[in-house]
């Protein structure tokens, strides 16, 4: 009966989407799909297949925030006091303090989210210029949520998280926006607004509702008064500096621009702006959820896609690594079920779907390579975490493996790099590595990391091409995905 519906369903959806880029909408709504779902959704309800025989039973809110690491949240160790109301949600919720993703940029990153299944299984991600759609054989959070009676939609600004690539599926509306480059993308403010109307359009109902926000993601040009009060003094003033563009990626990534570390710094001050801006908007749609009726039986889940580099391993932005810095993400929880807690152990992207289905209800798919967290956070130890890192937007994917105390980093043969060896919990950073030092661990590790990436691809779902419009692959060029090899492949220390 899923299975049926999910396929009425997206066929109907993919010939319905709107073909214009800039703003794709699915109709589905007010269409053939919404009658058919209702329809399949309630006989699913009345026979307990769908759901665990609890149809209708709450909502969820999933946050998504791009390019955010963890480290620079207060509840996270970050000392510029950029995130005051998500340090508040934290301190009345559960906090995840290992949380990691699964790979270093947003479409197998967010995938991983939406499915429970690592990236070698899912196959969302590729690499430029090969980029590969999650399959239709995937089944998504949005369709397990459907599948239950709840409303589905997505409010995203990055072209990675609409149609072509496949996360749109399952989201009975989706409000997408995305510009012709990376400088006129719409803000947080904006965002929240459109999440608060659609709020407040469906007030009577379950929902499942994804928020993203692109505004840490470079350029790094934070609004008044957010970049007076954290930008360089000599970036204060509006109009000034504004680093991370189309322009900028590039010449850095193809060598016609050094990574000077005073121009990083600066860059960071600018994306630190953006999070405390980013933080306030945020905190006016954690006090909306909270006046509403249905606020007890709402689960709030926020999270990053991945993170962002400034020289913390020799090179900038995200995609081209499997460092701390961009894939240990914040993972914070709020439901009425759960008391406030912070959780040592690791866990990954892969727990969240398992863990919004156990608190919304809803009946996960099986065969996850996650777990629910539940039982974690009433006292339980969480399942040991499948804490591989995979991918690599500009060539062949790098991997990594976390496990017991220590991590492994292992690149393409054709880089020419040695694995790397880090103690995660004694080193955060990973300024240390160890792999001479331990060469037996090293080896070790490096036959957990092959035997895993073996028995996934037993397990893999056949990767496919992402039909891209050519206007869509325009626009993820002027956001900067593009420009050749990544100048920190190199080991620019």
């Amino acid at each position: 009966m899923t299975r049926l519906r999910k396929r009425l369903q997206s066929r109907w959806l993919r010939s319905n989407s709107s073909s214009d880029v800039g703003q794709f909408r699915s109709r589905a709504r007010h269409g053939l799909a919404r009658v058919l779902s209702r329809w399949l959704a309630a006989f699913a309800a009345a026979s307990a297949a769908a759901c665990g025989g609890e149809p209708r039973t709450g909502s969820v809110v999933l946050v998504l925030l791009d390019t955010v690491r963890a480290d620079k949240l207060g509840c996270y160790g970050g000392a510029r006091g950029l995130t005051p109301n998500l340090d508040r949600f934290a301190e009345h919720g559960a906090l995840f303090e290992n949380a990691s993703s699964h790979a270093p940029w947003t479409l197998p990153a967010t995938a991983s989210i939406y499915t429970g299944l690592l990236p070698p299984r899912h196959g969302a991600g590729g690499h430029l210029p090969g980029l590969t759609k999650l399959p239709e054989s995937v089944a998504t959070l949005a369709e397990v949520a459907g599948a239950c009676g709840a409303r589905t939609h997505a409010i995203v600004n990055v072209g990675f998280l609409a149609e072509p690539f496949g996360l749109a599926r399952g989201f009975d509306t989706l409000d997408a926006r995305y510009f012709e480059n990376n400088e006129e993308v719409r803000r947080a403010g904006e965002t929240v607004d459109r999440a608060c109307a659609w709020l407040d359009e469906h007030a009577n109902e379950p929902y499942f509702l994804v928020v993203h926000f692109f505004d840490a993601h470079a350029t790094y040009d934070p609004p008044p008064p957010f970049r007076e009060r954290f930008a360089k003094p000599e970036d204060a003033e509006p109009g000034s500096l504004s680093f991370g563009s189309m322009s900028d990626i590039v010449a850095l990534r193809t060598g016609r621009a050094a990574l000077e570390r005073s121009t990083i710094e600066r860059a960071e001050a600018l994306y630190d702006g953006e999070i405390a801006y980013l933080d306030a908007e945020i905190g006016r749609l954690l006090a909306h959820l909270a006046q509403r009726a249905d606020a007890q039986r709402t689960v709030i889940a926020i999270t990053a896609d991945h993170g962002e580099e400034f020289l913390d391993h020799g090179g900038f932005e995200h995609g081209h690594s499997l460092h701390s810095e961009l894939l240990h993400v914040p993972l914070l929880l709020q439901h009425a079920s759960l008391a406030a807690a912070r959780v040592a152990d690791p866990v990954g992207h892969v727990d969240v779907l398992p863990t919004l289905c156990e608190l919304a209800g809803w009946r996960a798919p099986d065969g996850l390579d996650g777990s629910s967290l539940v039982p974690s956070l009433h006292g339980a130890r969480p399942p040991a975490s499948p804490g591989l890192g995979y991918g690599n937007f500009w060539g062949p994917p790098l991997a990594s493996l976390r496990a017991s105390a220590d991590k492994l980093i292992v690149y393409p043969q054709s880089s020419g790099r040695a694995p790397e060896l880090f103690e995660w919990r004694g080193d955060p950073r990973e300024q240390r590595d160890l792999a001479a030092a331990r060469p037996d661990r090293s080896v070790e590790m490096q036959r957990r990391l092959q035997a895993l990436l073996a028995s996934l691809e037993l397990k893999s779902n056949p990767a496919r091409a992402a039909d891209l419009d050519p206007a869509l692959l325009r626009e993820l060029e002027r956001l900067g995905y593009s420009g050749g090899s990544d100048p920190a492949n190199r080991r620019d220390r």
